[in-house]
């Protein structure tokens, strides 16, 4: 109905010969279609930039999981073979420690290399390991306490650990240091005293680990 209205008002203005109001009528028209392409750009433009920096978030995240599996990995392989280098330096000692003297020192030398690479690490997890064995509080760790002390655990506890990555969707390191502290046989009381936890607070941890359970699995 507004159609034909509006083409009766063309008509008459043209039967008159009065062009001015079809040609404010046509401009109007051009500048809302111009705002309305503009505002269809600015919302593409928008919806872009938010996958592009989606994208970037996940890549990174990505990223900084697979760094922390490799470190994981190398601590581990590294554990495991100085493991085997100390128990092949038991045998020799044990069968004829004179006689095996220079394979007995190269295997130390091998082991000592290694103890250095990882050492900062491995002496690090190793003192934050029995702080939390004496029921210290870990309140003022730093990140790097927190994946110092879950890689040292690790090289006890391979299996454990790993699990954290294949029966659960996606866990904090402090969440990590939850488990490890029931796994080691902390008390409820003594896991609250160490991590700082008011009831309510340990009973929100615990239900938000069981909610990050890999059903799949």
């Amino acid at each position: 109905m507004q159609y034909i209205d509006n083409q009766r008002s063309v008509i008459s203005n043209l039967e008159k010969g009065d062009i001015k109001p079809i040609q404010v009528k046509f401009e109007g028209e051009i500048e809302n279609l111009k705002l309305k392409s503009a505002f269809e750009k600015k919302f593409f433009m928008i919806i872009l930039i938010a996958a592009i920096l989606l994208a970037v978030l996940i890549s990174a995240l990505f990223y900084q999981k697979s760094k922390l599996a490799e470190r994981q990995r190398k601590i581990f392989e590294a554990q495991q073979t100085i493991n085997s280098y100390n128990q092949k330096i038991s045998e020799l000692t044990n069968k004829n420690q004179n006689q095996n003297a220079e394979e007995i020192d190269f295997l130390r030398q091998k082991v000592k290399a290694l103890e250095l690479k990882f050492s900062e690490i491995y002496v690090s997890g190793k003192n934050l390991y029995a702080h939390v064995l004496g029921d210290n509080k870990i309140g003022r760790w730093s990140k790097e306490d927190y994946r110092n002390f879950i890689d040292y655990y690790q090289s006890l506890e391979f299996l454990y650990v790993r699990s954290f990555e294949t029966d659960f969707v996606s866990l904090t390191d402090r969440q990590k240091i939850f488990l490890i502290l029931c796994h080691i046989g902390k008390s409820k009381e003594q896991i609250m005293h160490i991590m700082t936890l008011e009831e309510s607070s340990f009973r929100s941890m615990k239900s938000r680990i069981e909610g990050q359970k890999n059903m799949k699995k």
